[in-house]
């Protein structure tokens, strides 16, 4: 018996399954979507990129939107070895995750030079969104959005 193949409307059907399923499981679990994300990472970009792999692999439990890094490292007694590393890393993670809790967007700011809401709003608003348009392909619209989200976070610290 030969490989049965499937006719276009049943492949487009399966594709889109998959598609809504990994939504789904990106938007219930951010964090492990995130760290999944960052294990297929070619080249490394972030100082650590290693040990935050490994933390996030590791704490399972650990959630970059709601968890307080201090205390979390904290309460599970990290080594002192890396956890500096650990902290600095995902605080620069956290604090765009939070703005825009998606992977790729996350990861495009942060290779951008964006670490915090403070670094998207000292370039100021039109800067940001041209910039952020051209070089990540994220829309004007979303940027513009991303860049209320940092001045309103920015003023409330």
């Amino acid at each position: 018996m030969g490989k049965r193949k499937l006719n276009p409307t049943n492949q487009n059907k399966i594709s889109e399954y998959a598609s809504e399923m990994e939504r789904k499981m990106r938007n219930t679990f951010p964090t492990t979507s995130f760290a999944e994300h960052l294990k297929r990472e070619r080249k490394s970009f972030l100082e650590g990129q290693n040990d935050i792999i490994a933390f996030l692999t590791k704490f399972k439990d650990f959630d970059l939107n709601k968890n307080n890094i201090d205390r979390f490292l904290k309460k599970e007694n990290t080594s002192k070895k890396n956890s500096d590393t650990i902290r600095k890393g995902l605080k620069s993670i956290q604090r765009i995750f939070k703005l825009v809790p998606d992977y790729d967007k996350t990861i495009a700011l942060l290779k951008l030079g964006f670490h915090s809401a403070q670094s998207i709003v000292t370039v100021g608003e039109d800067r940001f969104v041209k910039i952020i348009s051209v070089k990540t392909g994220i829309m004007s619209k979303e940027a513009k959005e991303i860049f209320k989200k940092a001045e309103i976070s920015n003023t409330t610290k």
